[in-house]
């Protein structure tokens, strides 16, 4: 199963994430040529 991890430094506590990994989850489905159901995405926030 495909899985991107997207880290950052910037705490994403209160954060509405949802639009940007849908969009994100889409681009890479696309990209990688599998379904969106298939894939594991996930945010790690403050990691530096």
């Amino acid at each position: 199963m495909p899985c991107l991890n997207l880290s950052t430094n910037i705490s994403l506590d209160g954060v509405d994430t949802s639009s940007i990994l849908s969009e994100a989850t889409k681009s890479v489905a696309k990209i990688i040529g599998k379904p969106e159901a298939g894939s594991d995405f996930g945010w790690n926030g403050s990691t530096f």
